[in-house]
């Protein structure tokens, strides 16, 4: 499972999981370490991907 990437310009890419290895956040770091972009995702009973906030 990928947590991170680095980008050739120096941004960071990190993603994070639930227990059921779901992507539940993924966000955008410059190369300072300032935050870029941000997103989390939900999910329903079933598993669906249901919403995404940015």
């Amino acid at each position: 499972m990928i947590t991170g990437v680095v980008l050739h310009s120096g941004e960071r890419l990190e993603y994070s999981y639930d227990e059921l290895d779901r992507l539940t956040g993924e966000q955008a770091l410059g190369a300072g370490g300032e935050t870029i972009r941000q997103a989390a995702y939900g999910y329903d009973a079933v598993g669906n991907r249901t919403n995404k906030t940015a």
